[in-house]
């Protein structure tokens, strides 16, 4: 069975407890089990934060109740009172963001009907890029991560580190896009292409940065895969490499190839490349980016891409990054008939990193700091396809 840990969220079912059970699945690092739900009192509520705490000063985790345990594994779903199983969500949600300083970012607590009657609660912590978490209130709080074993206290260098750790992660990200965009402009990225422009995309997973996990990338020997670049309906020439797994598009090219995407084995960390797709090389489009196949294309990547991640049971927040090259002196067509007035004063755009907890969220919704960004690049306030709800409105096709 796959572990829980890496079930999407808004997959979990009752089955699933119930598979954790008939597996005899053991409480360790990433998973611990409560026949009960004690938030009656202070001290209860106190404990309770601590326990979800616990999870996001490590490596994130997921806190299921309703399930009693005996020797430390799962033995019988035996679920909780629950005649308001939104009530309940929503009381547990602001008791956590009470008792926790600072609030963790992305917590989800899913109440799961068991059809008896009762409930089950599974409550997913991500690994947390604002920790250390404390809890606590009157200046006296309690720091604590998880073990193997359960929940330790945390020392003094600990926390110390852990501090340090998340005051770097901005420049742990912005170090890993400035090396890999050189690399790629350098010529040594993963595959040689074709001269010219570039838009450049990464997804890392945020335990990519700190103590990455070897996945397993087996399942990419078929052809039955969302694995393939920006600018593809489909694999078109999929293979493995030194880093993971590559799927190259026009690597027949004589100039080189039109992108690539290449997933890290190390880490899950997603990198594709189009140099071709975005930009309207046409004569009468020179030195032009097309909003239309930016909003269009780039949209339906990331939502392809975060699901390969889902597929992987890569861990939340995924951090998501784009940069551009060879921007100055371009301008951006909103349509095949207009062009704008600005033209890019820059030739490389690093558009802001976009931390992604939700991967079900539409890619359009997630990429509109993205758009505001790139839109401000060409002289717009933003990007003007998006409705009061902050959905994407596609313009009509080119």
């Amino acid at each position: 069975m796959a572990q829980i840990e890496h079930i999407p969220f808004n997959d979990i079912t009752v089955q699933h407890l119930h598979e954790l059970v008939s597996a005899k699945v053991e409480e360790g690092r990433t998973i611990e089990f409560k026949q009960e739900l004690k938030i009656g009192t202070d001290s209860d509520k106190k404990e309770f934060c601590t326990d979800v705490a616990t999870f996001a000063n490590a490596i994130g985790g997921v806190l299921i109740i309703g399930i009693r345990e005996a020797g430390g594994a799962a033995a019988e779903v035996v679920g909780i009172d629950a005649p308001n199983r939104d009530a309940l969500a929503r009381q547990i949600e602001e008791i956590l963001q009470a008792g926790i300083s600072p609030r963790i970012p992305w917590i989800g607590v899913r109440v799961i009907d068991l059809g008896n009657g009762k409930a089950g609660v599974v409550i997913k912590v991500p690994q947390s890029p604002m920790a250390p978490h404390a809890v606590g209130r009157h200046g006296t709080y309690r720091f604590c991560t998880r073990g193997e074993s359960g929940k330790l206290p945390m020392d003094i260098p600990q926390i110390r580190n852990s501090i340090l750790l998340s005051e770097g992660l901005r420049e742990r990200l912005r170090s890993f896009r400035a090396q890999r965009v050189g690399r790629i402009l350098a010529g040594d990225g993963c595959t040689k292409l074709t001269p010219g422009p570039r838009l450049i995309l990464h997804l890392v997973p945020l335990n990519a940065l700190g103590n990455p996990d070897e996945y397993d990338l087996s399942r990419f020997q078929r052809g039955d895969h969302s694995l393939f670049p920006i600018d593809s309906s489909g694999p078109s020439g999929t293979h493995f490499n030194i880093d993971g797994v590559i799927d190259i598009s026009g690597q027949r090219q004589p100039k080189g190839a039109l992108g690539y995407v290449q997933l890290f084995q190390q880490g899950a960390i997603i990198e594709a490349v189009d140099a071709v797709t975005m930009f309207m090389n046409q004569a009468e489009y020179s030195n032009a980016l097309s909003a239309v196949y930016t909003l269009r294309k780039l949209p339906i990547a990331v939502g392809r891409y975060l699901g390969v991640l889902t597929t992987l049971g890569t861990p939340t927040p995924c951090y998501c990054m784009i940069s551009y090259v060879g921007m100055k002196g371009r301008t951006l067509w909103l349509s095949n008939h207009e062009a704008g007035d600005t033209p890019c004063d820059r030739d490389m755009l690093f558009l802001p990193e976009i931390a992604i907890n939700d991967a079900t969220k539409p890619p359009g919704e997630i990429l509109k700091p993205a758009f505001d960004a790139l839109w401000r690049s060409f002289g717009y306030p933003m990007c003007d396809f998006y409705n009061e709800a902050g959905a994407l409105n596609l313009p009509p096709p080119r």
